[in-house]
């Protein structure tokens, strides 16, 4: 059974308002990760090495301000911990998360999850 699925984080946030935020250290020290934004759905993505989102950055080189840009998802939260999921990132990725987090390679608080 194939489930059809839509992307639900395509619309564009505020750094203010993220559909999810990622926090640890990273090759730049200390590194918060915003996601704005995804441009596929996530059974895409998972097999796209080259898949993106549109994050806000903010580590010890951008001196506590945040960057606003694309990056690869494999590339801006390996290794870091997902500290909070917005619902609608939560539906998004209900039936991808492990794929994606496999892939990615970032961490959960175990809060975050409900198994």
């Amino acid at each position: 059974m194939t489930i059809k699925q839509k992307n639900v984080i395509s619309k564009s946030r505020d750094k203010d308002n993220p559909y999810a935020i990622f926090k640890g250290i990273g090759p730049f020290g200390d590194t918060e990760v915003r996601v704005l934004k995804a441009y596929q759905k996530p059974a895409l993505e998972n097999e796209n090495n080259y898949a993106r989102w549109f994050i806000a950055v903010k580590s010890d080189y951008t001196y506590d301000r945040y960057d606003l840009g694309d990056s690869y998802i494999n590339d801006c939260v390996r290794g870091l911990e997902l500290t909070f999921a917005s619902d609608q990132f939560k539906e998004n990725y209900w039936y991808d998360f492990n794929d994606l987090q496999q892939r990615a390679g970032f961490f959960v608080k175990v809060s975050q999850r409900e198994d």
